[in-house]
């Protein structure tokens, strides 16, 4: 037993550390968007990448902040739409997810995530028919996608 005892220290500190390594690259990731935004505190992706930076996290209050700075910057550009919503369905923010998706779908009616996370939405918020609305323009845009709503709505 003495002599595996220092492959299962050894083993034992790679698995303590391994959460940790996640949070100091997500810190890093934070830190280098930030940066990012300081330097260019006019440009929407920059304040679109400091948010993805904090949804990777999981910070979605600070992934809102910054989504919605991208959104003062450009109005028109939908991705930080698109992510707002994603981001109020996690925190189970429904009403504001469905009124973000459908400014990303305004913007790009043909994206498909929009609809998707709006299908969500609209069926956490118990909203079926809205919900198989979604489901129907995804039908054309993603049959894949669509499935994984239909799934969703009924399972």
């Amino acid at each position: 037993m003495r002599k595996y005892l220092l492959h299962i220290l050894i083993i034992s500190f790679v698995f303590l550390l391994t959460p940790t390594a996640h949070v100091a690259t997500y810190a890093g990731k934070i830190e280098d968007a930030k940066e990012n935004v300081r330097k260019y505190p006019d440009e929407v992706e920059a304040h679109f990448g400091l948010g993805c930076a904090y949804g990777d996290a999981a910070n979605w209050k600070e992934a809102i902040e910054s989504y919605k700075q991208a959104i003062r910057i450009d109005p028109d550009y939908a991705k930080p739409h698109n992510n707002l919503g994603k981001s109020y369905i996690i925190l189970g923010m429904y009403k504001e997810a469905v009124e973000a998706c459908k400014q990303a779908i305004r913007i790009d009616p043909d994206d498909v995530t929009p609809h998707y996370n709006l299908g969500g939405a609209y069926f956490l918020l118990n909203d079926r028919d809205s919900a198989l609305e979604q489901y129907k323009i995804l039908k054309n845009l993603d049959t894949e996608r669509a499935k994984k709503l239909f799934d969703f709505i009924y399972k």
